[in-house]
């Protein structure tokens, strides 16, 4: 036989006491909506740092977005981290703070290489090739351009290509491989003009302006650097008009 059921009404069922310290129920949900809340605050704070205008005449620009790495440390936002060091590393690049920009380069190419990021790597391996660029290691720059680029093809991402393009046409040009150069400077100006990108467009023309230059080959250099300087003009930009007067100049 089954043993009986109590259906003794009188007795009613057990009920843990609302002030049981063993009673966690209350207390998980309130610390998963806690958590939940901090995730979000976190987001929050971190998609403000990213997006944060670029203010290269104070360290403020540098101060936020290391606030943006410390608050993207959570495990489960595994692409903040990178994204917010490369950002760093970009503002530290065009403010002359190598050696940060170089750190922050590198970490950013080491963690989205361990997660699988390509888009991450290509990004991380540009903006480090341009630091390597202006310390004159022109061999680690090429190196590091050529990864961007390869990775950049497989992405279909041109824009980004472009950008490879005319690192290595920098790199190869400071070599005095300049075939190499006006071949990489070529391309990056005819994907800039299918992208409508007016100012890629005048890079690549300054590069080949100087590719010429180099070679002593006159009049063709100063059409390239007209034809820059003309772009730079029309879009207001006053320091790459400089560099194409500067390039006619010479």
């Amino acid at each position: 036989m089954f043993p009986s059921e109590n259906t003794n009404s009188s007795q009613p069922p057990e009920r843990r006491s609302e002030h049981n310290p063993w009673d966690t129920t209350t207390d998980d949900s309130e610390r998963v909506e806690e958590s939940q809340d901090r995730r979000t605050i976190r987001s929050s704070q971190l998609r403000n740092a990213l997006h944060a205008p670029v203010d290269l005449e104070t360290s403020a620009a540098r101060l936020y977005h290391s606030l943006a790495i410390v608050l993207s440390s959570d495990e489960t936002d595994v692409r903040a981290v990178p994204n917010a060091l490369i950002r760093l590393g970009t503002v530290s690049r065009i403010s002359g703070d190598y050696g940060t920009a170089q750190h922050a380069y590198t970490q950013a190419l080491d963690t989205c290489s361990r997660i699988g990021d390509s888009l991450g790597v290509a990004e991380a391996s540009l903006g480090l090739g341009y630091v390597y660029r202006a310390q004159m290691r022109y061999r680690d720059a090429e190196t590091l351009f050529t990864q961007a680029r390869d990775l950049y093809t497989g992405l279909c991402n041109d824009s980004g290509l472009a950008e490879a393009y005319l690192g290595l046409g920098y790199v190869s040009s400071f070599q005095s491989l300049y075939q190499d150069a006006e071949g990489h400077f070529d391309k990056a100006r005819r994907l800039c003009t299918r992208l409508r990108n007016d100012l890629g467009v005048a890079d690549a023309l300054i590069g080949l302006g100087g590719v010429y230059r180099f070679q002593a080959k006159y009049d063709i250099a100063k059409d390239f650097f007209s034809q820059a300087g003309e772009i730079f003009g029309r879009c207001g930009i006053d320091r790459g008009q400089a560099d194409a007067f500067f390039g006619l100049g010479e």
